[in-house]
């Protein structure tokens, strides 16, 4: 059902940028899918470059996973979790190494709300699960032990873990999109759509020379039922929700967005958090940290960054803007 719902919100995403009367693009469309990293992708190319380009730019999210992917034993992450160190020797090594680096300094700059050891947590909560089940608080707190994204330590040739963790779901898209966006470029793509579950990621403007659509889903809502539209050209929209993976115990809802300080799932008047800026990786890291940090806080935090909006959807469906935020809906 949330792969069904997924694809039926591309198909509005692509649909969109038809809209309000505007002409079909012109030239030949190339378009490929799959599904990958846990989700829906596919990668559409407008009025330019091949169908190959576009099935390299979708099997880029397979080879990214192997080398990120928390439950593959045979990923790097997986390995490095295991062992708690990883030798930076092959490419792929590098490629873990590199966005670690980057993820730790999302980390670091969002004062721990985006926290990427929360791997003890996110195990224990288990969201992907046939059953999922609110984990003993003991055994909470005895994960917490383990979560501080300042015992990793990358330099000389090798990543230590220090007895953390990791799990990169909260950035890994982000950072496939970015590398998937560097590829079509060096191809020369100029207009282009990248989705990655939720991630959306636009390459210039459409070739009609008008700006990409991106809808806000109603939180609990069917995939075509949206708050507002987004206008993007040359950005990225990422969307955090607790409607995405979540389960409901004795009447209470469990979401997957776990608060790093508590262990469970946060609980402050928040349904969802959109970032709007041009990379995409910031967009990913900042979705989950601003949902953490509250509405006020991370208004003050987003607001206090150049280049950088939000759009947040409270419990009552009412949506928040960032300053300058306003200025990319389609009214």
């Amino acid at each position: 059902m949330r792969k069904l719902k997924e694809i039926i919100l591309l198909f509005l995403i692509t649909a969109a940028s038809c809209m309000n009367g505007c002409a079909p693009p012109k030239g030949v469309d190339y378009t490929a899918d799959g599904y990958s990293l846990n989700t829906y992708v596919k990668v559409t190319l407008y009025g330019c470059g091949s169908q190959r380009i576009a099935e390299e730019a979708v099997g880029m999210c397979s080879y990214y996973e192997d080398i990120f992917s928390r439950t593959s034993a045979d990923s790097k992450l997986y390995e490095l979790n295991e062992k708690g160190f990883l030798d930076i020797k092959t490419e792929e090594d590098k490629k873990l190494a590199e966005a670690l680096e980057l993820a730790l300094r999302y980390c670091e700059m969002t004062e721990g709300a985006l926290d990427i050891t929360v791997e003890p947590l996110t195990s224990l909560w288990d969201f992907g699960g046939e059953s999922p089940s609110v984990p003993e608080r003991g055994h909470i707190e005895d994960a917490l032990e383990h979560v501080d994204y300042r015992n990793v330590e990358i330099g000389d040739g090798r990543i230590e873990l220090n007895g953390a963790r990791l799990d990169l779901g909260a950035f890994a898209k982000g950072y496939i999109a970015e590398r998937i966006k560097e590829y079509l470029e060096g191809e020369g793509i100029k207009s282009a759509l990248i989705y990655l579950g939720g991630n959306v990621l636009c390459i210039g403007k459409k070739p009609d020379g008008k700006d990409f659509r991106i809808g806000v889903q109603r939180p609990f809502g069917e995939a075509d039922d949206v708050l507002c539209a987004l206008k993007a050209s040359g950005l990225s929209v990422v969307t955090s929700g607790v409607y995405e993976r979540a389960f409901y115990e004795d009447g209470r809802l469990y979401h997957h967005i776990l608060d790093p300080e508590t262990g469970f799932p946060c609980d402050n008047g928040l349904l969802s958090v959109t970032i709007i800026a041009e990379d995409s990786c910031l967009c990913d890291a900042l979705s989950t940290a601003c949902f953490v940090m509250g509405q006020e806080k991370a208004l003050r935090f987003v607001n206090g960054l150049d280049g950088v909006c939000a759009v947040f959807v409270d419990s009552d469906y009412k949506l928040i803007y960032s300053e300058g935020a306003e200025d990319f809906t389609d009214k």
